[in-house]
């Protein structure tokens, strides 16, 4: 089954495509903690980008299971 989440190692790049509306899915590759990144535009008034991270339980509850990930 392929993943839906892209695989990322420590400290790689990425880059958010305006199609995905600037929401992201990570999922951690040790523990399998799944989380919804909202970015927004950048604002070249003071030249930063928003992003709000949510904790994404039924996900993550579906990626340990796929996984056989226990979490005591």
């Amino acid at each position: 089954m392929k993943s839906k989440y892209v695989k990322l190692n420590n400290g790689d790049r990425f880059e958010v495509a305006n199609e995905s509306g600037g929401i992201l899915y990570f999922s951690c590759c040790d523990c399998g903690l799944v989380h919804r990144v909202e970015v927004e535009s950048l604002n070249p008034k003071t030249n930063t980008i928003t992003a709000r991270m949510f904790r994404e339980n039924r996900r993550t509850a579906a990626v340990r299971r796929v996984r056989g990930i226990k979490v005591h």
